[in-house]
């Protein structure tokens, strides 16, 4: 018999073939329940403590699906000093992937985890204690798309390439060395479009980063990050070369999306300048402007578009370049191509991505609170006085 005092009531927990009764120092009986009995069993034996994860969506709007939440995880004894026990399971124990986005030894752990569903509030649960297993953090638990250029992504999968010149040692190339891909290299009237095999037309709110190198060259053209983008015409034509930026097919045509590009020379539609902008359909047709010489200056700089409720932003190297009031959450008619493409024409430069990620994003943010720790030896046990933890022997 295991007896605790909670407030002024003296419990008596009594265990019997893995049942108990409660019954308290006023005669008063609590109903008997189950070891786990709240409908959340013990996910895995071999992972000793658990304790559950708070998520408060209370002040969004949207009930959010298949989507990250950041937890914070404070390092606890029972843990492996570098996180490497760490699991996630929704309520019914079906695992949840999960990614660590940094960590330090024996401190904390900075970790992403995809939830099914998010409505207003809901809980998931973190498994620990379990010092025989190594890690299975996953970038899936964090990004649709988180492309490092390890491996040649026109072989490994992933991606389609369309190339104007067909010449692949120009035109979306992959290098080994370096491990990025060159969308061009400095080579006369190159052209290429490069789609990500992802639909985004189911994503509502998104952040794309990636960074970029645009020089070496005799320093013209550009390139762009093009999004809700029609992916079919290029199948049947090549993308244009030129001033065309690849954003169009080889005879001019306007495909249907829309870009964010960076160029490097002035042309039919273009402002006298170099520059970012937010085009649709063709490098003609530009919704906003901003002049900025880093779009080919031979330096790599990091990009943010933010995608959320009907508005795009554009941030370089951490400084907001423009922010646009347009509605394109619903993928603009269900055009879901996301992808870069480039060109080069009489005037040449190398343009270079690295590190693309995709992610949902959503504002406000959840909230995110971790509970006490569990063990299998205790259950909690929910009253009209709150809960109680009590320890099975």
């Amino acid at each position: 018999m295991f007896t605790r005092a909670i407030g002024c009531f003296l419990l008596f927990i009594c265990v019997s073939a893995g049942a108990m009764t409660i019954n308290s120092g006023s005669g008063a009986a609590f109903e008997s329940v189950n070891p786990q009995s709240n409908g959340n069993s013990w996910w895995d034996e071999a992972w000793n403590h658990r304790a559950r994860v708070f998520i408060d969506n209370h002040l969004n709007d949207d009930v959010l699906t298949d989507f990250p939440v950041e937890v914070y995880v404070s390092y606890r004894g029972s843990m492996q000093p570098d996180f490497d026990d760490l699991r996630f399971t929704d309520m019914d124990g079906n695992p949840l992937l999960y990614w660590i986005e940094e960590s330090v030894r024996s401190s904390f752990a900075e970790v992403w985890v995809r939830v099914p569903e998010i409505p207003a509030a809901t809980n998931v649960y973190i498994y620990y204690g379990n010092p025989n297993v190594s890690s299975e953090s996953d970038t899936r638990g964090y990004a649709e798309i988180c492309e490092t250029f390890a491996d040649d992504p026109t072989r490994s999968g992933g991606w389609s390439v369309y190339r104007h010149a067909g010449d692949s040692s120009l035109e979306g190339c992959w290098d080994p060395q370096e491990e990025v891909l060159y969308l061009t290299r400095h080579s006369s009237d190159l052209g290429v479009a490069l789609f990500a095999d992802l639909d985004m037309s189911r994503l509502s709110g998104w952040v794309l980063t990636f960074d970029y190198l645009a020089g070496g060259g005799t320093g013209a053209e550009g390139f762009c990050a093009m999004f809700y983008k029609d992916e079919a015409p290029y199948v049947g034509d090549t993308p244009s070369c030129g001033g065309g930026l690849g954003f169009t097919t080889a005879d001019g045509d306007a495909i249907p999306g829309y870009g964010v590009e960076f160029d490097a020379h002035s042309g039919e539609g273009d402002p006298n300048m170099r520059h970012a902008a937010l085009i649709e359909n063709s490098t003609y047709n530009h919704l906003t402007t901003v002049e900025d010489d880093r779009v080919c200056d031979g330096m790599w700089h990091h990009v943010e578009l933010v995608n959320l409720r009907g508005g795009l932003s554009l941030n370089l190297d951490s400084v907001n370049l423009f922010e646009y009031a347009f509605n394109i959450a619903d993928g603009d008619g269900g055009r879901g191509g996301l992808g870069f493409c480039a060109a080069t024409g009489d005037l040449t430069n190398d343009h270079v991505i690295d590190n693309v990620l995709l992610r949902k994003w959503t504002q406000p943010t959840p909230t995110i609170m971790v509970g006490d720790e569990e063990s299998q030896d205790e259950t909690i046990i929910e009253t009209s006085f709150g809960q109680i933890k009590a320890l099975f022997r």
